[in-house]
């Protein structure tokens, strides 16, 4: 029967493998001329001192002693290496095998620093209080122009505790005058709190309306009284 795939085939025996020999004719063994022509190898040109170099056997080094100095190459070798170095293809490769330059990352300023400006030596000073006596003087003076300008409502502005009975005297006295000037001083000021009495002292000059000409020296008292909002007034004249 036949083998199965893959079993190796039986071997020759001796004697089939001897009658094998003895049956290939003699024109195809191999003839002992032809056998050196086969094993002989090309040696190395002797012109080309590179190949040479690169068969003899490297030095070998000792333990403790320099190794010598590689034989110089020749000019033929050296000039072949310099224009290699030169070309366009070597400039290329050696920028491509350069490193990558590293980017030079400024670092941020620093931000300005803004100083707070000092503080003032000299804090601002509080603001002065009122002065009683020389608000109820301006009322007075307030008061002896609204009596010059003739003008009840002027008057009754100045004078807001002005009673019907003083409104009607100065009433008639205005329609009997045709020019007057009035002058009042603060002779003497008592303030108690939001209180205060002052004697005033003056007079009247006047022209009436038939063209005589009039002094009235005058002497009386007046009450003053502040306000919720710090503002003095006129509360009274006797």
């Amino acid at each position: 029967g036949a083998a199965p795939p893959g079993a190796p085939q039986q071997l020759p025996t001796a004697g089939a493998a001897q009658s094998a020999s003895q049956s290939v004719p003699p024109s195809a063994q191999p003839s002992a001329a032809a056998a050196p022509a086969r094993q002989s190898v090309a040696a190395p040109a002797p012109s080309s001192p590179a190949i040479f170099r690169s068969q003899q056997p490297a030095p070998r080094t000792v333990a403790g002693a320099t190794p010598p100095a590689a034989p110089p190459e020749s000019d033929a070798t050296a000039l072949r290496r310099q224009q290699a170095s030169d070309s366009p293809a070597a400039a290329t490769r050696a920028s491509d095998s350069a490193p990558a330059a590293t980017p030079v990352v400024s670092a941020p300023l620093p931000a300005p620093v803004v100083t707070a400006p000092a503080p003032s030596s000299t804090a601002a000073a509080p603001a002065a209080a009122p002065n009683p006596s020389v608000e109820i003087a301006g009322l007075v003076a307030a008061y002896a122009r609204a009596i010059e300008s003739r003008d009840v409502a002027q008057l009754r502005r100045a004078y807001a505790g002005i009673t019907s009975a003083q409104q009607n005297g100065f009433e008639s006295f205005f329609e009997s005058v045709r020019s007057l000037h009035v002058t009042f001083n603060v002779e003497a000021l008592d303030i108690n709190g939001a209180t205060a009495d002052a004697r005033l002292t003056g007079a009247y000059d006047y022209v009436k309306t038939d063209g005589r000409s009039m002094h009235r020296p005058v002497d009386f008292r007046a009450s003053f009284r502040r306000d919720a909002s710090g503002t003095w007034q006129m509360t009274s004249v006797r």
